[in-house]
């Protein structure tokens, strides 16, 4: 318990800075500002409607009960996601032990799991607290599982697949549990029982189809299904080899973080390097599932299938990689390499107090970043000066501050840069109509 305590006051100083941080006007505004389903706390219509591409009535109620005691003061809203990061942190450590069987590493992977920079996105942005519910019934779910396998009481079974109803309900992601379910069979089980093993995965199965095919058709009518990036399969193959390579540098060198990563530039090379990547986790896999290395084997899978729905075989969104994506996946990293080097208690104790202090001292900056949408927006066209997508929303974001020098100057880099871009010939027709432009704002 004091563990518990120390922790959650260093994580919420980590985090300090969201405090003072404002709604961004990505998804913010169509999740929760101008929500009117949220505000009347419409339960039907979360249940059968959909919002921003995604299917998720749980995270809605979640989004509406922050409405209800805070409205719309973003302290309050920041303090919830704060909140919902500090539980998953201690069910990490819960689940961690169960799987390690060695408390102080469970530490330490709820140490990273709770400090690392590359979280702050999720916890940053109100719109994506869905990122931090769905979590929390993933993780209840996987050590209701895990207690499943290792004391045999069904009722934990019946528990499991309701907390993953539940999870899949708060953002489809989730619907990669039940592979997860089967690396825990492996991982925890003596003898597997291949029979078995499949069977009390039906359920799970389909549940985890419908809310896919669900995702699918949400995604489609919102326009999040994005033909712009919608390579050859050998080309996505090779992207998705690619963004787990960038995912693995940014977990172990986190700077020069960003809400937006671009393709590369170099396609060739980075497709190239993606089937590389590929081939080598290939062959690291099967000699860890051949050799005695069960929790490696286990951790490096953890991280691949958590990330399997994000690499762009379907390609949705403008990006590549996102930190959010890594959200549950840094565990699989953290479990993984904490089994590969031995290291002594005293060792471990030393390891945990420095990471805090790095990763806590780099989350305190990066959480900075999020004071506001012109900041955040700013911050990425430093780290990456041809992103139409950050000119474009900052170029709408000075519009909305009727700063209209200032927003003709990144509507039209915007453009520049990908003159395909409705979105940007869009917002620069707002900007003309309001600047009495007309025959400007036809055109566009």
């Amino acid at each position: 318990m004091l563990y518990v305590l120390v922790l959650t006051a260093l994580v919420v100083l980590a985090y300090f800075k969201l405090f003072s941080a404002n709604f961004i006007s990505w998804d913010d505004g169509e999740v929760v500002l101008n929500n009117k389903d949220v505000h009347d706390f419409n339960v039907k219509a979360f249940f059968t409607n959909y919002y921003v591409g995604n299917y998720a009535p749980i995270a809605m109620i979640g989004f509406a009960i922050d409405w209800l005691i805070f409205k719309g003061n973003a302290a309050g809203h920041h303090a919830m996601s704060l909140l919902f990061h500090v539980i998953n942190g201690v069910l990490v450590y819960y689940l961690c032990s169960l799987i390690l069987k060695d408390k102080l590493k469970a530490l330490l992977c709820a140490i990273i799991f709770c400090f690392h920079p590359l979280q702050v996105e999720t916890v940053a942005w109100v719109s994506a607290k869905n990122n931090l519910v769905y979590s929390v019934f993933f993780l209840l779910g996987l050590i209701q599982y895990s207690k499943f396998i290792l004391e045999g009481n069904k009722k934990q079974y019946v528990y499991a697949l309701l907390f993953f109803i539940l999870s899949v309900l708060s953002k489809p992601s989730a619907i990669c549990f039940p592979l997860v379910l089967f690396l825990l069979d492996y991982l925890l089980k003596s003898k597997l029982d291949f029979k078995s093993l499949f069977i009390n995965k039906i359920p799970f199965i389909m549940v985890a189809a419908i809310l896919g095919f669900a995702t699918i058709y949400t995604r489609t009518e919102d326009k999040f299904i994005n033909q712009n990036h919608a390579y050859a399969i050998h080309e996505r193959i090779g992207y998705a080899g690619y963004a787990i390579l960038q995912y693995i540098y940014k977990f172990f060198i986190p700077m020069d973080l960003s809400v937006i990563y671009p393709y590369p530039q170099n396609k060739t090379v980075s497709i190239i390097i993606g089937y590389v990547v590929i081939a080598l986790l290939i062959v690291g896999i099967y000699k860890l599932y051949k050799s005695s290395s069960k929790i490696i084997f286990f951790g490096l899978l953890f991280f691949i299938v958590n990330l399997l729905l994000v690499l762009q075989f379907i390609p949705f969104g403008e990006v590549l990689t996102a930190d959010r994506y890594m959200y549950l996946p840094i565990i699989g990293i953290s479990v993984a390499l904490l089994s590969i080097f031995p290291v002594k208690e005293n060792q471990l104790k030393i390891l945990g107090i420095g990471l805090i202090l790095v990763f806590g001292s780099l989350t305190f900056m990066r959480a900075s970043v999020w004071k506001n949408s012109i900041s955040l927006y700013s911050d990425i066209i430093k780290k990456y000066p041809h992103s139409f997508v950050a000119l474009n929303s900052l170029g709408a974001e000075y519009m909305l501050n009727k700063n209209y020098d200032m927003s003709l100057r990144y509507l039209n880099a915007a453009i520049n840069e990908n003159t395909e871009y409705y979105k940007g010939y869009y917002n620069r027709g707002l900007l003309y109509a309001q600047t009495d432009r007309m025959k400007n704002a036809l055109r566009d």
